[in-house]
């Protein structure tokens, strides 16, 4: 190998090092907590003076984005995050559900970014314009009704008699293009070469907070599967600030 083939050949390796220190991953993780303690589905929960059992929380997350002092850097256009068979313990609520983004820029980021719910121009399509291995190809989430996906689901069965039957159901399916709720949290997190961790809370007791600063009457309201509903744009109103990072 002559001297200009050898220059040649370190100048190329000294880029592909360059390159791939400056990649990273990020593995994104999702919560569902209440009061301050991780979220088990079927355990007794006490929101004010009613006590209840989450039994379904799911929801669609849109547009997730990192931003730093000079880049919006879009780690995905679409999630499903479904924690109605993962919270089953407190250990696996403690885990949370993890994404993995590969290939993410080194740099300090101030503030994620991401919509609860779909996007208007998605939700303006139906589960047949998506290919199957699309989380809005869920037929089982459109409301053609609404001409919209069902955003979030939470479900929960609640005590009315104080015997521990827990006898009665609630439902909140929100969904329409009023309802879809952007959410900023700022973040102080500095990506490294190599694994990075970001962990995401939504804090379900946030979402059933009213305005004058009791919680949405459950019992009075149990059926809110419309968009137009109190107890719908009551969630869709808190969810901006029932997220949380560390």
């Amino acid at each position: 190998m002559n001297k200009l083939s050898t220059i040649f050949c370190f100048v190329l390796i000294s880029l592909l090092m360059s390159c791939k220190e400056d990649k990273a991953s990020l593995d994104l993780r999702f919560h569902a907590s209440h009061d301050g303690n991780v979220l088990t589905m079927l355990e007794k929960n006490q929101l004010g003076d009613l006590t209840l059992r989450y039994t379904i929380s799911d929801m669609f997350i849109s547009d997730i984005t990192l931003i730093s002092d000079d880049k919006n850097l879009v780690l995905s256009d679409i999630e499903f995050i479904d924690f109605s068979n993962v919270n089953t313990s407190v250990e696996r609520a403690m885990e949370g559900i993890g994404i993995q983004y590969p290939d993410i820029e080194i740099d300090d980021y101030h503030t994620i970014s991401f919509g609860v719910g779909v996007t208007e121009e998605n939700n303006s399509k139906t589960p047949s314009d998506f290919s199957s291995d699309n989380v809005l190809s869920q037929a089982g989430y459109y409301w053609p009704s609404w001409n919209s996906y069902t955003f979030i689901r939470i479900e929960a069965k609640y005590d009315t008699e104080f015997d521990g039957s827990f006898d009665e159901g609630c439902v909140f399916h929100v969904g329409g293009n009023n309802n879809y709720a952007r959410v900023e949290i700022p973040i102080d997190l500095a990506i490294d070469a190599g694994s990075n961790t970001l962990d995401l809370f939504l804090d379900h007791d946030k979402l059933f907070e009213t305005e004058d600063g009791n919680y949405f009457d459950i019992p009075s309201m149990p059926f809110n599967h419309h968009p137009d509903l109190p107890g719908i744009i009551n969630i869709s109103r808190n969810l901006p600030s029932a997220w949380t990072a560390e």
